[in-house]
């Protein structure tokens, strides 16, 4: 069990190990064991020295305590919320100190600045583009969007945030297409025709036919993130496009994240079996195995195979981030995208710091009162822009 637990404070338990842990943890005694384990863990990591860093320590201790009790309640999920205080905890490499973060949903409410000004944040519409390039709006609050291909037929039905399309009575005979643009700030699904559900991150958009021809590739195009649960057939691969790298499937489920100016492709497999190939080179073809990530850089051939925890890259279809071992120009991007804002940083050290970070449910507000007040990043609004000194 020792090993078990060092895995689940490491970020590297999966979820069925979770479960058994959640289990073993009910057992009389048990709980004093893991609370021992994640306070060793905890001071094994907070070493650090610099400002904030006691008077931060000193809120985790307060915050824990009154987790604890609440706990010997009855409430065993607590002692997961308690552990995750400190597995959460940010090691944030900044100017030579190690600094440590818990999000504003575990230390206290973080209130918004009343000091800036209020961000305004454009509510963008999702963008529905037929074969003719005409153009239908998706509304999250419908309830019932009839969409119609540019003959007039109804070939899908939107309910909110997603919609699904209907496979087509007669044969297809030839690929007609349909676009779908997911603004920042914004998720959505899509239901092909085969019962592959598409979960579309913010600032993405993918190309697919509302029909697939049977005994073909049925291939789909991804610019941005989606995580795909591909209903399996024997015959007829999926096969997912993204720049030049192609991903094969029959069933399963995986992760790509392809956005253009993160300059890479990463392809998370959760379950089941890809193929990932450079479409310069289709012959030599990369498998992934469950747990595995592979990169691929354009213009490079090579494609880089490692095994990750799938929990880090799929967190966003619950609208959390988890970002491990990013420099800050990367992280400002996933915020932009995330909360639909536009942020200019002239602090060019700033930007290559590397950090280690958690957010859940925060409001962009929130969380740049955390960077401000934890780590001492200085910003301001200005127009409607976040601007970092």
């Amino acid at each position: 069990m020792e090993k078990l637990i060092i895995k689940y404070l490491t970020d590297k338990a999966s979820p069925s190990e979770i479960e058994a842990l959640e289990k073993w943890i009910q057992l009389e005694g048990n709980d004093q064991i893991f609370e021992e384990y994640v306070r060793i863990n905890f001071l094994a990591n907070n070493q650090a020295v610099g400002p904030d860093i006691e008077g931060n320590k000193a809120k985790l201790i307060e915050y824990a305590q009154r987790k604890r009790r609440v706990y010997r309640l009855g409430r065993v999920k607590t002692v997961f919320k308690y552990a995750a205080i400190f597995v959460a905890l940010v090691a944030l490499s900044f100017y030579g100190y190690d600094y440590f973060y818990s999000g504003s949903s575990v230390i206290g409410d973080q209130e918004a600045d009343t000091a800036q000004p209020a961000l305004i944040i454009a509510d963008e519409d999702i963008i529905l583009k037929n074969d003719k390039g005409e153009i239908q709006v998706l509304d999250e609050k419908s309830k019932s969007n009839i969409v119609h291909n540019s003959q007039g037929r109804q070939v899908a039905q939107q309910n909110g945030a997603q919609i699904n399309y209907h496979e087509n009575e007669d044969t297809a005979q030839e690929l007609v297409y349909n676009e779908i643009f997911v603004p920042y700030g914004k998720r959505f699904q899509v239901t092909l025709s085969d019962g592959t559900l598409v979960h579309l991150n913010s600032g993405t958009s993918l190309k697919f036919p509302i029909n697939f021809i049977a005994g073909q590739e049925r291939g789909v195009f991804l610019k941005g993130e989606a995580f795909f649960e591909v209903t399996k057939h024997k015959s007829d691969a999926f096969v997912i496009h993204s720049g030049d790298l192609g991903i094969q499937v029959l069933g399963t489920k995986f992760n790509v994240s392809s956005y253009e100016e993160d300059q890479r492709t990463n392809t998370v497999l959760v379950e089941g079996s890809v193929q990932v190939y450079d479409t310069s080179k289709p012959d030599s073809k990369v498998v992934l195995k469950t747990g595995e990530m592979a990169t691929h850089r354009p213009g490079q051939n090579q494609i880089a195979v490692q095994t990750v925890n799938t929990d880090l890259y799929t967190a966003w279809m619950d609208g959390r981030l988890i970002l491990r071992k990013m420099p800050f120009k990367l992280i400002r991007k996933k915020l932009e995208r995330h909360y639909n804002v536009t942020i200019v940083n002239h602090n060019k050290d700033l930007d290559e710091a590397t950090y280690n970070v958690n957010f859940d449910n925060e409001t962009i507000e929130q969380v740049l009162k955390v960077l401000n007040e934890n780590f001492k990043v200085d910003y301001e609004i200005t127009n409607n822009q976040i601007i970092i000194n």
